[in-house]
């Protein structure tokens, strides 16, 4: 399954947010939150934080950067499942730190979700949008 589109919600006092139905059986089995750069929250499937995972693994735990990878990527990371009611909850902590309450902005990308405060999206998906045509260059270069 690919994550899809712009959603739009009102986080609630406690913090939670709405699934998109069509995402839902995506996360039957639970999610994995991790705070992405520049400020945003990324929502894995469990299958997808493993393979996420495994890259970030293959950095030696022996070097330094390799610790450091594993510190940022590992220590910042919680477990989530989605409610009766089919609602994620953000933990406080990742609340606080990526400025997310009240609109907040579901963003699909492609086999991981992001969570972003409305008005930051809107600056962040303008700049991508923006160099949308130069990224699709350099894929083509690529090939």
């Amino acid at each position: 399954m690919f994550f899809l589109g712009r959603h739009e919600y009102t986080m609630d006092d406690r913090g939670r947010i709405p699934m998109p139905t069509r995402f839902r059986e995506a996360f039957a089995t639970g999610a994995v939150l991790a705070p992405a750069p520049p400020r945003c929250l990324r929502v894995y499937t469990t299958e997808t934080y493993e393979r996420t995972a495994a890259l970030i693994l293959r950095q030696g735990a022996h070097t330094e950067s390799g610790q450091q990878l594993r510190r940022a990527f590992f220590g910042r990371t919680y477990e989530g499942e989605l409610d009766k009611a089919a609602r994620l909850l953000i933990p406080a902590a990742l609340r606080q730190k990526l400025g997310l309450e009240g609109a907040v902005t579901l963003l699909g990308c492609g086999d991981y979700l992001e969570i972003w405060d409305s008005a930051a999206c809107d600056g962040e998906l303008a700049g991508a949008v923006g160099a949308y045509a130069d990224h699709l260059e350099r894929l083509a270069a690529d090939d």
